[in-house]
């Protein structure tokens, strides 16, 4: 039977990260939802791939999660119950897997991404939740798992995370600016218009 030692294994999962991120990326650009979540199914199961190869087996159940999730939503069948359900099952079975499956030396970081994807669905499934927060929430998820990935030794996937991470925080950024420009206008206007009225 043959064998790779564990550094090729590590090159082959970064390569592979590689086309993973690339179609996540590409999903960015796309126009409508279904293509998107397709898009985006795809780099999962390829991330997947990648993640095996680098020894991040509990990131894996969150790829798949992710992989059933797009699929309710794409069959107009993600109802509140079985994002419930889907979170419960990805965290339990995320932290067994890290358990049982993860080298005892990567165990404790094995945790980062079950726990940032258990925040992220929580603060997603929150009814009527603020941009603003999803975008925290996804600033938080993608710095953690970046981290994760450079220490599990996926250079790709981390740096497409942090890169992820920082175009959010850009975005994030803009809308705070615009929202607070747009606040002060309207108080601007507002402030004239009683002068305007006392002057009548």
């Amino acid at each position: 039977m043959f064998l790779m030692d564990t550094n090729t294994l590590k090159l082959i999962g970064n390569i592979i990260a590689f086309f993973g991120m690339g179609l996540f990326f590409l999903s960015a650009v796309l126009k409508t939802t279904g293509k998107i979540l397709f898009t985006q199914s795809i780099s999962h199961a390829v991330n997947i791939i990648s993640e095996v190869c680098t020894g991040q087996y509990s990131a894996t159940i969150g790829e798949a999660t992710n992989i059933v999730r797009n699929g309710f939503i794409l069959g107009k069948k993600n109802t509140r119950l079985v994002s419930i359900i889907l979170i419960i099952l990805s965290t339990v079975i995320g932290v067994l897997v890290n358990v049982y499956l993860t080298p005892k030396e990567l165990q404790l970081i094995g945790y980062i991404p079950v726990v940032t994807s258990f925040i992220y669905s929580i603060v997603v499934l929150i009814p009527n939740v603020r941009v603003e927060y999803t975008k925290g929430a996804m600033i938080f998820s993608t710095l953690c798992f970046g981290i994760y990935s450079i220490l599990s030794e996926n250079y790709v996937m981390g740096i497409g995370n942090f890169i992820i991470c920082a175009t959010t925080i850009a975005s994030l950024s803009m809308m705070i600016y615009s929202n607070k420009k747009s606040k002060n206008s309207e108080a601007t206007s507002n402030d004239s218009n009683l002068n305007n009225d006392s002057e009548e």
